[in-house]
């Protein structure tokens, strides 16, 4: 699956300026027979968790089923249709709600907006030209957003918070406070899919870093051709250079040089002539080695030798 920040239509996207409206936060227990809910376009976003069973999704001409552990994210104004298997049940929660407060929107009721349309019969929701509002809470992500969440869990009991502060409504409107609170939950949880799947994606990333890091460590005596291994690899060299250093603070070329160098420091200290460290640490050309070595550690590779052996002759090429 990609991770969330793949959906954005617009990679700078600032995302400090979210500031979201819980609509209505349901809990929804039913079956095949039951469910009635037409072929639409949401005005607003739609975020489904499954509980329990199967929830199935066509769009973008595919089928999507949404199961247990996982979290999709229906964008407004993508011609979806949902719907539950012949002779299937799903429990799940689904969260109506804006990325970005408006006064007007934060007006606009569930009952208009979609449920007058979700009854059996109906085999599509018609437009509300109310509803039909282009603004900066449409055309953030690319199409819906399909995420595995590992510690489901976590994200459940956020949900169940938001849903019973939201049924409370039904005996006394919602404060401020209580539409603040709702707020809250839902930046964690949007926070929390951010941050699960960066991690997820570092630690995906980790492993290509550590068979690269392992082979140099195997390999650094031969010619190793950087660019071809991060092919080898499945990445481009530019990509790989990026996450690389992103991951260990310095570019590939960077961190075999670096291995190479403390290697010939050894063999040095061992009292072996130059050109001999520099062909064992994977250097064809001695004076090429001498220039990186100096560059590295400040002085020449025969200065280095000479300097911890404490000796008066002097190692040249």
């Amino acid at each position: 699956m990609r991770i969330l920040k793949q959906y954005l239509a617009n990679s700078d996207i600032d995302l400090m300026r979210v500031n979201p409206f819980v609509r209505k936060v349901n809990k929804i227990n039913t079956t095949w027979e039951n469910h009635h809910v037409p072929l639409r376009e949401l005005y607003d976003y739609a975020m489904i968790v499954m509980l329990e069973g199967e929830l199935n999704f066509f769009y973008e001409r595919q089928e999507v089923t949404l199961r247990v552990g996982e979290v999709l994210i229906m964008p407004p104004f993508i011609l979806h249709k949902e719907f539950i298997k012949e002779r299937h049940a799903a429990k799940y929660f689904v969260v109506n709600f804006d990325l970005f407060y408006s006064a007007e929107r934060a007006n606009w009721r569930m009952q208009d907006m979609y449920l007058n349309s979700c009854h059996a019969g109906i085999v599509k929701m018609n437009e509300n030209p109310r509803y039909m509002v282009k603004d900066d809470n449409e055309g953030v992500f690319t199409s819906p957003v399909l995420l595995k969440v590992k510690n489901i869990n976590v994200f459940l009991e956020i949900l169940q918070k938001m849903y019973e502060k939201d049924i409370s409504s039904m005996y006394q409107p919602l404060t401020v406070e209580d539409r603040m609170l709702l707020k809250a939950y839902l930046l964690e949880i949007l926070s929390r899919l951010l941050q699960m799947e960066e991690m997820e994606e570092e630690r995906r990333y980790s492993t290509e870093i550590n068979k690269f890091v392992e082979y140099v460590i195997e390999n650094y005596s031969q010619n190793i051709d950087v660019n071809k291994k991060a092919l080898e690899l499945g990445f481009s060299p530019n990509f790989f250079q990026k996450i690389f250093k992103k991951e260990t603070g310095v570019t590939p070329f960077a961190y075999l040089q670096q291995i190479r160098i403390e290697e010939a420091k050894i063999l040095l200290v061992q009292g072996i002539q130059v050109k001999e460290v520099a062909k064992r640490v994977g250097y064809s050309d001695p004076l090429y080695f001498g220039k990186v070595f100096k560059k590295k550690v400040g002085v020449s590779p025969a200065m280095y030798k000479n300097a911890i052996l404490d000796k008066s002759d002097k190692d040249v090429f």
